[in-house]
């Protein structure tokens, strides 16, 4: 494996800082769809009949598993990020 120069291991930690900033801002953003449209809902379909329920199912999983998918890959990429600055320190 090709040993890393600072300014490539600075552009590498640049980049997942990036990166973990825009995961967390898409898994707001959808987070805050899925709950207007779980809220907005429950106002239109008072009586759930069960094609709005299976709907309103899949809307709250995907954002979960969104969610569940961002903090994962965030974590990933916060060790790694601590595994490149040790390396920058050497």
């Amino acid at each position: 494996m090709k040993k890393l120069t600072k300014e490539e291991i600075k552009f590498q930690i640049d980049q997942l800082r990036k990166d973990k900033i825009a995961y967390a801002t898409e898994s707001t953003a959808t987070g805050l769809v899925g709950l207007m449209l779980f809220w907005g809902l429950g106002f239109v379909f008072p009586q759930i009949t069960f094609f709005p329920q299976i709907f309103v199912g899949a809307i709250l999983l995907m954002v979960v598993g969104y969610w569940l998918f961002m903090a994962v890959g965030n974590l990933k990429r916060m060790k790694q990020i601590e595994k490149l600055e040790k390396e920058l320190e050497k």
